[in-house]
């Protein structure tokens, strides 16, 4: 009779993870093998497109730029006409200010199949973000245009920018 009422309160408490009904909140906790890399392309002709990574030790790399180089690091057109546009910053900041913005981005949905590219219907051009990454040995790689992720996105470059002397 024990071993039964066992089963059915464990079934109980396993049926709603596996049929997705319940999630338990990420919570991202102190690494240094926590990061992500963002790739952020305004769809507005008028800014530039940008690359930023965290990383849990509290390093922040920034480039920004028409240059092959903000999308592909190990870019060989070296021929290309806006291979020099590129701005590059680099900043150190306690590892609790990555792991703060590593819990917005992930309570944000980064980890989310939702928060996919969600089609753009209408035709117009799209501000999207690539962002790659590894929180506590779960990958990330997501490409989106939702808008609550953009808008964290944009404000992390502009908190970064001004912390830089960027453009």
């Amino acid at each position: 009779m024990k071993t039964a009422s066992f089963l059915s309160a464990a079934g109980a408490a396993i049926l709603p993870l596996l049929c997705g009904c319940a999630s338990t909140p990420r919570v991202v906790g102190e690494s240094q093998l926590n990061w992500i890399a963002i790739s952020y392309r305004p769809a507005s002709a008028g800014l530039k497109p940008c690359r930023i990574t965290l990383s849990g030790t509290g390093h922040i790399d920034f480039k920004e730029g028409l240059s092959p180089r903000i999308g592909n690091e190990f870019s060989q057109d070296v021929e290309h006409s806006q291979w020099q546009d590129v701005y590059q910053d680099k900043l150190n900041v306690p590892p609790d200010v990555i792991r703060g913005w590593l819990q917005i981005f992930v309570d944000a949905g980064i980890m989310d199949r939702k928060k996919r590219i969600s089609g753009n219907r209408d035709g117009s051009a799209r501000d999207t973000a690539l962002i790659s990454g590894k929180i506590h040995f779960d990958n990330i790689a997501c490409v989106t245009d939702d808008e609550e992720i953009l808008g964290h996105v944009r404000k992390l470059i502009g908190i970064v920018k001004d912390r830089t002397s960027g453009p």
